[in-house]
């Protein structure tokens, strides 16, 4: 199988070919589609009149809660989160009535004609009030191996201390959209641009108060989605709904981007608090956390969230003598929701820091203090949570990346640069990644398919998985192209739908080749099995000598032969089309379940992953400490996808991801303000990576010779652990801060490291430097 294939859809990225929900043509009855939402964080509903927007020439409908036929839920988890406010509105942005108009000018004027009395309650808009107030939207979680409490009494040294991790907005290129058309009787269609169809028909059919099968919902692709569309979509296809039905005319909702960021969940905001115990020569010996999250209004996917960031608490370190607590709390800010890593890249920041304070407290290199401390091959290989890890990377990656990235030359450079510069300092830092792969909720772990095979020899797929820009699809037509051994012009993806393939998971947990690419396997291989039969009938006519055997069939290079007897062959074409003579059926389903997976959450034990997925970056960054700016002037990135489907699609996932990572890590600081109101919800204020947040000089390569065994082709997934090594550029920062002070001093520093964070970090260590002296 070629792994140097383009990206399927990129032409048609590029030429504007590719077709978005706001590009799809409906007829004149279109309806556009917009949200009264409270302006206030808190609030009661004293009492609302809509009446004057009713009336409005072109006004179709408005309508509140009382106008739904269903339930008046919306939460995906649990049902906290009401599709429209009743009595009470909980954060900015929460919807409180739905207008239909026949265009978007008339819907923002009847939008202005609302009149709601509202009275006015207390916002808890931040994190510590949330803590203070104990205001859990759950029972904590818990994780506990060994006996901490025994080792902090005798252990040489221990640091406490704590870290902020702060929210991320998930900026898509396509903002939220859904366009809902009724069809005859109760039906509806949905064109929704979102990661988890089956769940937006199950929401869209709760609301509407009819069955799922009256529920269909097709995505073609969504423009980048980054999990902000896994839950959260499934809001505009119940309210297009909502409006389509009342009006029995198509609506389309579609947020502009200063909307999309003001209403959307983001990223958690954690603050952790943590206790380490270590020995003189840097190995960890009892570690002690409570993890802190910014739920934000409802539920959504937050305990799911927590879950996972407990898991990655110990990122690529054995800690024998380890708790971590995670607790999840109610503010009234638009509920958070799934974001690249869920979770895991805030508890290993943690660590990471940790790991880092480490070392300059025993003037170590952070990089010996962390190979000193990676899970081992044959023991030191057990997580806290009881999971064995196999075809452990770290060591492999480690000794490479060292000599690739010529790492002991450049920190000593480093030291020597910083030495001679007072006003501009440089940083370095090695990080690894090692990230569980599979939902941590184990139902999710499944996936079908539908395999066609026309008469001409073409076949079409249809899948669970969704085509966000990561190169699902052209991974998923290599597939089922090296399964039946035909060329890849003859595969094609249709787009998914919940009527071919019903009850998929998410395309989340960077398992969408993992358990799609399986499903669409064993469909073929049900179609090769009764392929062959045919194949054997036409080799062993009457006149042969030597029969053929079923084990020795092959399907490769449009032909199919026998390996033993190579001059039996037959095209694949002509085969398919005496199979459709003989009346064999020429389409099969696919499922798959992950194997093996099973966690206890009240024991805090079981193994939840499939896997584990390894990498390890060194970044190098200049820091002008007068201005607080900061260059990354290389990154060298080594990560393991096992035998990669496509190179060229991986690569590029790598270094997207990484450079994701790098705007949590640095620029990307979301500010509220006390009342709730998001300061900078638009591109002029709140700052993505550019073009020059790129390393100047940018080294990706993928570990070789490391195959995975029992996953699609050997494969490993690829969408989220590289988002961890932007740790790396976050290190590096703090190592250049560090420098100010000789490394003496131990930086005050959160996430992400911004401008402003790097002159109070450099400040807060002069005035140490002063009364030292």
């Amino acid at each position: 199988m070629s792994t140097k294939l383009s990206h399927e859809s990129a032409v048609k990225h590029v030429s504007g070919e590719s077709i978005y929900i706001n590009d799809i043509e409906v007829n004149n009855k279109l309806l556009y589609g917009q949200i009264f939402t409270s302006p206030y964080a808190h609030a009661k509903i004293i009492s609302g009149n809509c009446e004057r927007a009713k009336a409005l020439k072109g006004v179709h409908a408005v309508i509140s809660y009382k106008d739904i036929p269903g339930t008046n839920q919306m939460g995906p988890v649990i049902h906290d989160e009401p599709c429209l406010a009743i009595d009470k509105v909980e954060f900015i942005g929460q919807a409180i009535y739905l207008i239909a108009a026949e265009t978007e000018e008339i819907a923002l004027e009847a939008e202005k004609l609302i009149d709601i009395d509202f009275e006015l309650l207390h916002p808890v808009t931040k994190l510590e009030e949330a803590i203070e107030k104990n205001l859990l939207i759950s029972n904590p979680r818990k994780i506990e191996t060994g006996n901490i409490e025994k080792v902090f009494a005798e252990v040489e040294h221990i640091i406490e201390g704590e870290l902020e991790t702060g929210a991320q907005e998930h900026w898509y290129l396509e903002t939220q959209s859904c366009l809902a058309i009724p069809d005859e009787g109760n039906e509806i269609k949905i064109f929704s641009s979102t990661q988890h169809p089956s769940e937006t028909q199950a929401i869209v059919s709760e609301v509407l108060g009819v069955s799922k099968n009256a529920v269909r919902v097709e995505v073609t692709r969504l423009g980048g989605a980054f999990g902000g569309k896994e839950t959260q979509a499934n809001h505009y296809a119940a309210w297009s709904a909502l409006l389509a039905k009342a009006c029995d005319r198509p609506v389309k909702i579609h947020l502009s981007r200063k909307q999309d960021q003001a209403i959307t969940g983001k990223r958690h905001r954690f603050l952790s608090k943590y206790k380490i115990a270590f020995g003189n020569d840097g190995i960890i010996k009892a570690f002690d956390v409570e993890m802190n999250m910014d739920a934000g209004a409802a539920t959504d996917l937050s305990l799911a969230i927590l879950d996972r960031a407990i898991f990655h608490i110990d990122n690529a370190y054995f800690i024998p003598n380890l708790k971590v607590i995670g607790k999840a709390y109610k503010t009234n800010l638009p509920s958070n929701t799934a974001f690249r890593g869920f979770g895991g890249p805030q508890g290993m920041a943690v660590i990471e820091n940790c790991i880092d304070i480490i070392a300059r407290y025993l003037e170590i290199d952070p990089a010996i203090v962390r190979k000193r401390n990676f899970y081992g091959i044959e023991n030191n290989n057990i997580t806290h949570y009881g999971e064995k890890i196999e075809n452990n990377r770290l060591f492999k990656l480690y000794e490479e990346l060292l000599i690739d990235s010529d790492y002991q030359t450049r920190i000593k450079n480093i030291n020597e640069f910083n030495s001679k510069n007072e006003f501009v300092k440089r940083g370095i830092a090695l990080t690894p990644v090692k990230f569980g792969i599979s939902f941590t909720t184990s139902f999710l772990n499944q996936a079908g398919a539908l395999v066609n095979i026309y008469t001409d020899g073409s076949v079409l797929i249809n899948h669970g998985g969704i085509e966000m820009g990561q190169g699902l699809y052209t991974k998923i037509n290599q597939i089922a192209a090296a399964e039946l051994g035909v060329t890849i012009e003859n595969i094609k993806s249709s787009p998914t739908d919940t009527s071919k393939v019903p009850n998929t998971s998410a395309t989340a947990a960077s398992s969408g080749s993992d358990l799609n690419g399986m499903a669409v396997k064993i469909a073929i291989e049900k179609l090769k099995s009764r392929i062959t039969e045919i194949a054997l009938q036409h080799f062993n006519n009457k006149n042969e000598k030597h029969l053929s055997l079923k084990e020795n069939i092959c399907f490769k290079d449009n032909q199919v032969f026998d390996k033993e007897f190579p001059e039996k062959i037959i095209s694949f074409k002509k085969l398919i089309s005496m199979a459709y003579l003989n009346r064999i059926s020429l389409s099969a389903t696919g499922f798959y379940k992950t194997p093996g997976i099973h966690y206890d959450a009240k024991a805090g034990k079981g193994n939840p992953f499939h896997y584990f997925a390894f990498g390890m970056a060194v970044s190098e960054v200049e820091v002008d400490i007068l201005e607080g700016h900061h260059k990354i002037l290389r990154t060298d990135i080594l990560h393991d996808v096992g035998d990669s489907l496509n190179e060229e699609i991986d690569i590029g996932q790598i270094e997207g991801a990484f450079i994701q990572g790098v705007g949590w890590c640095t620029s990307e600081e979301i500010k509220w303000n006390e009342k709730g109101f998001l300061l900078n919800n638009s591109p002029d204020t709140y700052k993505i990576p550019t073009i020059a947040d790129i390393p100047k000089d940018f080294r990706v390569d993928l570990l070789r010779n490391v195959p995975n065994p029992n996953v699609i082709r050997r494969s490993k997934a690829v969408g989220e652990p590289p988002f961890m090594l932007s740790f790396s550029v976050w290190l590096a920062i703090k190592y250049a801060i560090s420098a100010v002070g000789d490394h003496k001093f131990e930086p005050e520093f959160r996430l992400p490291a911004t401008n402003e964070l790097i002159l109070k970090s450099v400040e807060n260590i002069r005035k140490k430097m002063e009364r030292k002296i």
